[in-house]
Order: C-alpha cells, then sequence, then structure tokens
C-alpha cells in the first residue's frame, strides 16, 4: 500500500519540497526531524532494533525473549507521533523464511509502516552481481511475507553504500510493488559527502515520475567531522533537507574505533558534546554539556528549525533568503550544490547515465 503523500509547496530553487504525509490517521508535514519518546509531538517517532539470526533463534525458542523485545519497543512508542520501528539485521546471510517472519512480526506488530530492515553486513560482504543478486533476495522475501498480512504502507530500504550503477534497478523493483517513499541509510557517513549519488537517485525517482509521490526518510547520517583546530563543522546531517531529504533520521552506527580514534575520541570528550546551532547550521562543542542531555538539545533544535524552514518556504516560495546568511552554509557553499542537484534532476534535456533504464 503506497503511502499517501501530498505536496503543499516547493522551493524555486532547490529540491526542497514541504509535504504533508497521512499514514495510520496521523498527518506530519516535512521537512522535519524524527523525534524519540521523551520529545513526542507531532512528527515520527524513530525506534531502531538490532536483530541476527541468534536473536531470532532465541525468539524462536524461548517465548520470554520475543516478549522481553516486543515490551521493550512498545515502552518507545508513542500516542501522538508516527511510530517507525527499524530493524536492524545483522547477519552476512540471507535469512530463510521462517527466520525472516520472525523480523517481520516484530517489527509489524507496533510499526506504523512496514519498512524494509536494514542489512549493513549484507551489503558490506559482497561485491559485483551477487550483492545486488542477496540484497534483492533479501528485499523480496521481506516484501513477500508482509504482503501475506499487509494492512499497512511500505518503505523501501535504499542503503547509501550501494553501488550507483544497482540503484535504478533496486528503484524499478520497489516500483513494481508500487512503493514509493524510501528509507535511505547511510550507514555512518552523510548524503552531502557523496552527492553524485545522490543525484543518480533523484534523477530516477523523477524518471519514475515518482518524486512528488513518496518521501525520503535518511537514517544513520553522519554528521560532519571536526578539522583540527576547527570551532564549528557544517551539519551535514541536517542540510541535506536542501537537496531532497524530507526526514532527519538519527545516527544509530558507531564510528568504527582505532587505537588513535579511542585518543581523538577522549580529546574531543574534554571539548564537550557537539550542538547543532540553528544561527550557523553548523556544530560547536559545549564542555558544560553532558553527551545525553547534548542529544537530546539536538533533536529539538533540529526539529524546531524544520519549523521554520517551512514557515519560510509557505511565505516565499523559496528558503535561500533565510539560509544563505548561515555561516555554515555560504562557507561549504551549499546553495549552489542544492540548487545544481535540482537543475539536473528536474532538466528535460539532460543526458541520461549509462545506469539509466
Amino acid at each position: 500500500m503506497k503511502i499517501r503523500v501530498g505536496v503543499r509547496g516547493a522551493d524555486e530553487e532547490l529540491l526542497l519540497k514541504h509535504r504533508e504525509i497521512n499514514l495510520a490517521g496521523k498527518s506530519v508535514e516535512t521537512p522535519t526531524k524524527s523525534l524519540n519518546k521523551a520529545l513526542s509531538a507531532e512528527g515520527f517517532n524513530e525506534i531502531f532494533k538490532n536483530i541476527d539470526l541468534t536473536k531470532i533463534h532465541n525468539i524462536k525458542k524461548d517465548a520470554s525473549e520475543e516478549q522481553k523485545l516486543n515490551k521493550d519497543i512498545l515502552s518507545n512508542c508513542s500516542n501522538e507521533s508516527i511510530n517507525f520501528v527499524f530493524a536492524s539485521y545483522g547477519d552476512e546471510k540471507v535469512p530463510t523464511s521462517e527466520d525472516m517472519e520472525v523480523i517481520v512480526d516484530v517489527q509489524y506488530a507496533y510499526s506504523d509502516a512496514a519498512i524494509v530492515p536494514l542489512c549493513p553486513k549484507i551489503i558490506r560482504t559482497n561485491t559485483g552481481e551477487e550483492l545486488f543478486s542477496e540484497f534483492t533476495r533479501f528485499v523480496q522475501e521481506y516484501l513477500r511475507i508482509v504482503e501475506t498480512l499487509n494492512n499497512k504502507s511500505v518503505l523501501g530500504l535504499i542503503p547509501a553504500k550501494l553501488p550507483r550503477q544497482y540503484v535504478p534497478r533496486i528503484l524499478d523493483l520497489y516500483h513494481n510493488y508500487d512503493i514509493t517513499s524510501f528509507v535511505l541509510d547511510s550507514g555512518g557517513s552523510a548524503l552531502y559527502s557523496n552527492l553524485s549519488w545522490l543525484k543518480s537517485l533523484q534523477r530516477k525517482l523523477y524518471d519514475l515520475d515518482i518524486l512528488d509521490e513518496g518521501f525520503l526518510y535518511n537514517i544513520n547520517s553522519g554528521e560532519g567531522k571536526f578539522l583540527k583546530n576547527a570551532n564549528t563543522v557544517l551539519a551535514k546531517d541536517f542540510v541535506a533537507i536542501t537537496m531532497g531529504i524530507d526526514v532527519i533520521g538519527t545516527n544509530h552506527i558507531p564510528p568504527p574505533i582505532s587505537t588513535e580514534g579511542w585518543i581523538k575520541i577522549k580529546q574531543s570528550r574534554s571539548q564537550g558534546p557537539r550542538l547543532f546551532d540553528p544561527l550557523t547550521y553548523g556544530y560547536t562543542r559545549d564542555p558544560n554539556i553532558s553527551l545525553p542531555d547534548a542529544k537530546q538539545i539536538n533533536i529539538v533544535r533540529k526539529y524546531n528549525e524544520t519549523q521554520q524552514v517551512k514557515q519560510v518556504l509557505h511565505e516565499y516560495n523559496t528558503v535561500i533568503g533565510y539560509i544563505q546568511g548561515k555561516e555554515q552554509i555560504a562557507t561549504n557553499d551549499v546553495i549552489s550544490k542544492g540548487a545544481e542537484i535540482r537543475k539536473f534532476v528536474l532538466s528535460s534535456d539532460r543526458q541520461k547515465s549509462l545506469f539509466d533504464r
């Protein structure tokens, strides 16, 4: 079942759009930042759970394991928000039908939409046509099971680490299932750091004539690395809204740690956690705030700023006048990058990629 999405306004120079998403009897307008139960409001309540074959097999043989997981998910659900339960499958092997049923059932019970699970190890451990074959098999097995019980809308998964030559093909597959909204799993990196890949994705959505029929939800996005002696860094996760991302999710991926990495982390902790600054669209550090408090503050600031962006877009049909004076937007030339993506995607005379079909 396709998610009902309407476009209430569109930026004249960027791929930023004001959308209204209707799901589970609730309505959410984008762009927006995902929330958690502690910050319930009109929006998306994001619940993220890791699951692997060991946990699946424990659930199958021990009812208390399944009860414990269900209780944990339910305790994080919100009555005010649309609940999205993200399952991240943690093994290299595509699960059997019986094992996939466990994943579907656990997610389906509490999520307001059926969301193709993340599968980072399948993406990371395969290459070439084998990668596409295994990922496709994973997706189709999930969708096959969901179709047997589905009265919920479905979101497709597109890993940002899926090579660009396979993006049009996986979108064609989803299109055959009438799926038009997608979760982009950044895997701890940032879409802003791979704009050519994002541009190819947007181009295919436009060619399929579904660019306005769904929405894009970006999860596990990196926030941007502080350069040596830098006091501020561009909020790469947040500025993706200027390039067609509708919902900014949370990053649940811990960074890979080396000995040198631990040293840098200890040094950064002494400088304090990062805080999103809506005046600059950058991150700064504050040694007087704890990490848990900083995470909640960042969610609130990003959420409130997306509300402001929607208001500006509604009044002026573009947000450029509002954001162009923000320090990190100007320093990193974000507006021209976003404008170039829009121009390319919507151009009727552009040359198609070799991977377009």
